[in-house]
C-alpha cells in the first residue's frame, strides 16, 4: 500500500520540536490528516487516537480545537522521549458527527492504521505504538488485532472502552487474543464515565491470552471539572497528566 504525503506546514514548537501537518491518502479519495510532532532524536513512536467522534480538527497551520487527553498531551510525549502522532478523523468521517461508532472496527479504518504505521516506521526507524483513549481504545484494538504482519509494536489503552453505546463495539469485541505484543492499561480509579469503567480494565486484561506482558497502572488524584465523560473529567486524567504519560513511556520504553 503506498500513501501519499504532502508536508503542508511546519512550526515552532515551545517545546523545542517542530510540529508538521501531513496529509495522507491512505484509500481512493480519502484524506487522512496528521499532526506530528518530535524531539530530535526519539526513542519510540506513538500514535495517539482520540475518543468520541475522533475529530481533532486539524487546520493547515497545524492549530488542532480538540482538548482531548492524548490530544493536549501530545508535547509531553516528545519531553519524555517519544514522536508523537495524532491523526484526525478521515475526510469520508469528518463530517460533524466524526467517526460513527462502528466505523472503528470496519476494514477501511484497518486500512488507515496501516498507513499511519508506514508513515511512523518510514518517518523515524523506531518502535511504533498504538495508544488510545476513550473510544479510541476501539482503534488500538483494531490495529492490534487486524494487523498482524508489520503491526504494532505494543498498544496501550487509556480510559477503555468496555461497554459499547451508539452501536459500536467496545474494546472486547476485538477479538483480543490475536494480540502477541505487550499491552499497558492505565485507567483512573473514579473514571465514571458508564461506557468507561475503572471494572473494564482487569477485563480486558482477562482476554489478552497471548500478549507476552500485560500491565494495570491504576491512578487517583486529579479534578473532575466537567461532565464524566469529558476530557476535563478524572476520565480524561485531568491535572495528573504528565505523571500519566510519564508512567507510560517508561513502560513502554521497557518493554519495545
Amino acid at each position: 500500500m503506498r500513501a501519499v504525503l504532502l508536508l503542508l506546514a511546519v512550526l515552532a514548537s515551545t517545546s523545542a520540536a517542530a510540529d508538521q501537518v501531513i496529509d495522507l491518502s491512505p484509500r481512493d479519495g480519502v484524506r487522512l490528516r496528521v499532526l506530528v510532532v518530535a524531539p530530535e532524536r526519539p526513542k519510540g513512536t506513538a500514535i495517539l487516537f482520540m475518543g468520541g467522534s475522533g475529530r481533532a480538527k486539524i487546520n493547515k497551520a497545524g492549530r488542532v480545537k480538540s482538548k482531548n487527553f492524548l490530544v493536549r498531551s501530545r508535547n509531553l510525549f516528545v519531553k519524555h522521549g517519544f514522536a508523537a502522532i495524532v491523526p484526525d478523523a478521515p475526510s469520508d468521517n469528518n463530517d460533524s458527527d466524526g467517526m460513527k461508532g462502528w466505523f472503528r472496527e470496519t476494514k477501511e479504518h484497518t486500512t488507515d492504521l496501516k498507513a499511519l504505521l508506514k508513515l511512523a516506521r518510514d518517518r523515524f526507524h523506531v518502535p511504533v505504538w498504538l495508544v488510545g483513549t476513550s473510544r479510541g481504545t476501539n482503534s488500538v484494538a483494531n490495529g492490534g488485532t487486524k494487523i498482524l504482519k508489520g503491526g504494532a509494536n505494543g498498544l496501550v489503552f487509556t480510559a477503555s472502552m468496555s461497554e459499547a453505546n451508539n452501536g459500536g463495539p467496545h474494546v472486547m469485541d476485538f477479538d483480543l487474543k490475536k494480540v502477541r505484543v505487550p499491552v499497558l492499561i492505565s485507567h483512573h480509579k473514579k473514571d465514571e464515565c458508564w461506557v468507561t469503567p475503572f471494572s473494564g480494565a482487569a477485563e480486558i486484561k482477562n482476554d489478552l491470552i497471548n500478549a507476552p506482558v500485560i500491565k494495570i497502572l491504576a491512578y487517583d488524584g486529579g479534578a473532575s471539572e466537567d461532565e464524566d465523560c469529558s476530557p476535563h473529567a478524572y476520565h480524561g486524567f485531568n491535572g495528573i497528566e504528565d505523571k500519566v504519560v510519564s508512567d507510560m513511556t517508561k513502560w513502554m520504553l521497557a518493554h519495545q
